[in-house]
């Protein structure tokens, strides 16, 4: 049963291997509680001691709080990072308006803290899409070497090489509860794979035009192709089958994606354009001009009101659903984007482009913050961990990389 762990009052002793820090070897196995105990283990040469003793700090209300904000400035990397989450934890489960907290974040920039922890040689072509399991451990690959890629997230060792297209993979889904994989291909073939051991389950074939974008539906029981034929196709994971077509677009379906409802998709398309479908009905219900060339990505924020596009344009549009209106359009990339993520809290983007850059931007300010540079040809694929730790990028030369704190 979990118990609710009580602040340390000033003269406690706590055995170091029943603690919740790590045993600080300046004080042997005893951690000397309260606000002078936290004080002493922060300042501890030890960075694990110091890791965990961030962990204490919301006990101690604003006395904690003032030493988190002071964690940021520590020598470690992996302090200062994890002073960030805690601090950005506060604010978004316990007190959202705390200024203090609030003044000391917006003047502090945790992107920097990144940097290429793993360089994978993944595939022997382009990496054309990547998605992370919901626990974070399991990232998987497709790419034109006609291949998947189910790769440990830590580690960065192949799992599973998944072999059967006879061409272009253009897209990979994680389904549902996690357990198998849709991948889509220039070979009119939809895969349904089993995630853990690699195995073929299903296939599903488009007749009419190859796949170039996948999008499941939140449970994974239906998922969405869409290719240049200018169509949607709904398909039972399951079973197997087609389930129906949405026809009603004139131009080539780039990228797909699907509300956290289940209700609408959106579809970018070859010129620039962006469709909104309700699922159900399948009739059209919104279609507007969203970029000046091929839309490249799309994602949904959470409460279905606001959709983000990036395209081969150079920009990264944000479209307010409810009036259809752009509310900003972000600039700053030298070449093409061609994919892009939301963090999970929804405060930031991170895109990849032509450039060989992850651009990182504020979504709040609307400013951009940070490069992640490294790559040596165009970034095409952007992932993060659904924890927030971890973000992968694949590029043209077969290459992924990992960038978090260390």
């Amino acid at each position: 049963m979990h118990q609710h762990r009580q602040p340390l009052k000033t003269y406690d002793a706590v055995l170091g291997g029943q603690s919740s820090c790590q045993r600080d070897s300046s004080v042997g196995n005893a951690v000397l509680g309260g606000m002078q105990g936290l004080k002493v283990r922060l300042e501890n040469e030890d960075k694990n001691v110091r890791l965990s003793a961030l962990g204490d700090v919301l006990q101690y209300g604003s006395r904690g709080i003032d030493l988190a904000i002071a964690a940021l400035r520590d020598p470690c990397k992996q302090v200062c990072w994890s002073a960030y989450r805690v601090l950005r934890r506060y604010l978004e489960e316990e007190n959202r308006s705390d200024l203090k907290v609030l003044l000391a974040l917006r003047s502090y920039n945790p992107w920097q803290l990144l940097t290429s922890l793993q360089t994978i040689q993944a595939h022997l072509a382009e990496v054309t899409d990547l998605t992370v399991s919901a626990d974070g451990k399991t990232l998987v690959s497709s790419s034109c070497d006609k291949t998947l890629g189910v790769w440990d997230a830590a580690t960065g060792e192949q799992k599973h090489s998944l072999v059967y297209h006879s061409d272009w993979v253009a897209a990979v889904a994680i389904l549902g509860d996690g357990s198998t994989i849709a991948s889509g291909s220039r070979d009119r073939a939809i895969n349904i794979w089993h995630l853990k051991t690699g195995r073929l389950l299903r296939t599903m074939i488009d007749r009419a035009h190859f796949i170039s974008a996948l999008a499941p539906t939140p449970d994974g029981k239906m998922v969405i192709s869409g290719g240049i034929d200018c169509t949607l196709h709904l398909w039972d994971t399951t079973a197997g089958t087609l389930l129906q077509t949405f026809s009603g677009t004139v131009n080539a379906i780039e990228t797909l994606a699907i509300d956290r409802s289940g209700r609408f998709i959106a579809s970018g398309h070859g010129n620039g354009t962006i469709q909104i479908w309700d699922l159900a009905s399948g009739c059209s219900c919104r279609h507007f001009r969203a970029h000046g060339e091929r839309i490249s990505g799309l994602c949904w924020s959470r409460d279905g009101r606001t959709l983000l596009s990036c395209s081969t344009d150079k920009t990264i549009g944000v479209w307010d659903l409810t009036t259809g209106q752009l509310k900003h359009r972000f600039f700053g990339h030298l070449g093409a984007v061609h994919a892009f993520c939301l963090s999970p809290d929804e405060q930031t983007i991170f895109s990849g482009g032509s450039d060989k850059t992850i651009k990182i931007w504020d979504l709040r300010t609307k400013r951009w913050q940070y490069d992640l540079t490294g790559h040596l040809d165009s970034v095409i694929s952007v992932a993060i961990a659904p924890q927030g730790n971890k973000i992968f990028s694949g590029s043209r030369d077969g290459m992924i990389k990992v960038w978090g704190v260390k």
